[in-house]
């Protein structure tokens, strides 16, 4: 464990604090000059024993203690940085009488490691994890203050010791005395933890989530902090686990491709060649705002911000977008099932626009004989005035059990519709129950669920029943749909029986709107 942090100049911590609570800022940044950090007591290694009579055991050990207690005598006048602790209040030599045994003590622990790994296959983590949780356990002072109080000694006896190991080979005394002796790196690009999550978080804005091609990814993306570089490296002695910070041209470069993956694997042509391109002028238009949206952060977009490479990105994808639209529109909108679908939500509009008016909705509200059955009916009537020269049968037996509806059209593939109601005790097994009434000649059937509760939405627990396993479903196939600008949704799920993949659409009819 580190040692306990004090501050020395409470402003920044403060200030800091405020931005946190305010929003503005992710975390606390502080400058070494604020605080420092009090040695605290290092756990000797599993297994370790005392020398008899230590550390009066052997020359080392005792010339180690004897040099320890001339530093303190010394402390805080042995050097410049450590004489400014005389101008602070804070200062308490009786608070650094540890450092004799200390020193003394942390060296043979790790003498201990380094004979209890020298063979080991993980010996250098195993050691040099040690050797950094002893030099946490050091503390430190404020910058200006002088180095931990001790730490050099103890680097340099145990480098000393290092050299003097015969059993040591010297490809593991020359790593291990680089690790002592390792240079901190000098300044490069300073990385602010809080300018990088406003950069992501900017990102996460610009990028069009809100269209429906990536509504279901927006919420991953909004949860993540992509700022850290490679896996972290966890000290098992400290409990501490460090990782690397991406610069902030690391992090731009990482969005960019993030961004050409996305708009490369994700567009409209795949929802097209998976079936669920269904409102192509719908999405046309959600892109065309989503265009406008770039096209004025664009005006904004300097080379200072960063922004401007993705931006770029974005907007061709999206007029691009737009084409592939207007050219697959008279196709989609001609097919079935979009037609269909378009057809049977008209009846839903003409059924709650009559309301009460219609016996059927009169008759579920009053909880009546038979309530399924006349909504069928109503249905049978509406599609046989909408399509003349079709056939449309109720309660047609298909293997064991009777199709709701049926729709026989010439050219085009019948379409089935099962109607249930949200208190029939059979509702849990509509999938399986359409999906085998559909031949190898239909590849979607049509479900219309009939909400009878005046207060309550049913989409969640109809979905729930819907993407069961047991319905054989399709992993990751609900999709929801919006219908033009309206408040009105549908649908839409695969399910594999006996080998075949169906497409189910499925509609809830609320009788209270």
């Amino acid at each position: 464990m580190l040692g306990e942090m004090y501050v020395m100049h409470p402003e920044p911590l403060l200030t800091g604090a405020k931005e946190v609570q305010k929003g503005n800022a992710w975390g606390i940044e502080l400058s070494a000059k604020n605080f420092g950090i009090k040695q605290s007591t290092t756990s000797p290694p599993a297994g370790y024993r005392h020398p008899n009579n230590f550390p009066d055991c052997c020359a080392f050990h005792a010339d180690v203690l004897k040099r320890g207690m001339e530093k303190l005598d010394t402390f805080p006048d042995c050097c410049a940085g450590h004489r400014n602790l005389h101008k602070v209040s804070w200062f308490n030599k009786s608070q650094y009488l540890y450092l004799p045994f200390k020193l003394v003590a942390t060296l043979s622990y790790t003498q201990h490691i380094i004979a209890e790994y020298l063979f080991h296959p993980n010996w250098y983590k195993e050691t040099t994890d040690y050797i950094s949780y002893t030099i946490s356990s050091y503390g430190q002072f404020p910058d200006g203050y002088g180095s931990p109080l001790g730490l050099s000694q103890y680097i340099e006896d145990l480098a000393e010791f290092i050299r003097q190991q015969d059993l040591l080979p010297d490809y593991k005394k020359e790593r291990l005395l680089h690790f002592l002796h390792a240079k901190p790196v000098g300044p490069g690009e300073k990385t602010d933890i809080n300018l990088l999550i406003r950069s992501y978080q900017e990102w996460v804005e610009l990028f069009p989530f809100d269209l429906p091609l990536f509504q279901h990814l927006k919420p991953h993306f909004k949860k993540r902090l992509p700022i850290l570089k490679g896996p972290g490296q966890t000290n098992h002695y400290s409990g501490l686990t460090c990782f690397q910070i991406k610069t902030r041209q690391e992090l731009k470069e990482f969005l960019l491709t993030l961004t050409r993956f996305m708009l490369k694997e994700i567009n409209s042509l795949q929802l097209f060649e998976q079936g669920h391109l269904l409102q192509p002028d719908r999405l046309r238009l959600d892109i065309i705002l989503a265009h406008r949206k770039i096209q004025l952060q664009e005006d904004e977009a300097t080379n200072v911000s960063g922004k401007e490479k993705y931006i770029k990105l974005l907007s061709k994808w999206l007029k691009e977008e737009k084409e592939f639209l207007v050219d697959i529109r008279e196709y989609v909108n001609q097919n079935d099932p979009v037609r269909f679908i378009s057809d049977l939500l008209d009846g839903f509009r003409t059924l709650q626009k009559n309301s009460s008016n219609e016996y059927c909705i009169r008759n579920v509200r009053n909880d009546g004989p038979d309530k399924e059955s006349e909504i069928r009916y109503w249905f049978r009537n509406f599609f046989a005035a909408r399509y003349p020269d079709a056939i449309v049968t109720v309660e047609e037996q298909q293997g064991k059990g009777h199709m709701d509806l049926r729709i026989v059209r010439i050219g085009s593939p019948d379409k089935i519709v099962e109607f249930k109601g949200w208190w029939n005790s059979h509702k849990a097994n509509t999938a399986a129950q359409i999906c085998n009434y559909l031949t190898d000649f239909e590849k979607d059937g049509y479900v219309v669920m009939i909400n009878h509760l005046k207060t309550t939405p049913i989409v969640d627990g109809y979905k729930a029943i819907i993407t069961n396993p047991a319905m054989n479903y399709i992993p990751d196939s609900w999709v929801a749909h919006q219908f033009g600008q309206t408040d009105v949704y549908f649908y839409q799920s695969r399910h594999q029986f006996d080998g075949e993949k169906k497409t189910l659409y499925h509609f809830l009819l609320n009788v209270y709107f």
